[in-house]
């Protein structure tokens, strides 16, 4: 997993980037896109944040012994839970 970092920005151990109600991750998965996709998702919403929107920014694949590894650039609108 790759996270970029900004000066003033929030890093998680998980490796969410936060910008205010705004985070940058990255999902990877062997199985698919829409994995990827869950498994970026899940990172990012904890137990007290909602995911209002999801942005995919970018999406890639490598092939590594004639298998695909799946990876999606993310970008997520979170609402804290009341």
């Amino acid at each position: 997993m790759s996270t970029r970092t900004h000066a003033g920005d929030d890093v998680t151990t998980s490796g969410v980037r936060t910008r205010g109600h705004v985070a940058e991750v990255v999902g990877t998965s062997d199985e698919s896109v829409d994995a990827a996709i869950d498994e970026g998702v899940s990172r990012a919403a904890g137990p007290r944040e909602h995911v209002e929107w999801v942005e995919v920014t970018e999406v890639r694949s490598n092939v590594l012994g004639g298998k695909h590894r799946y990876s999606v650039e993310l970008r997520l609108g979170l609402r804290r839970a009341a």
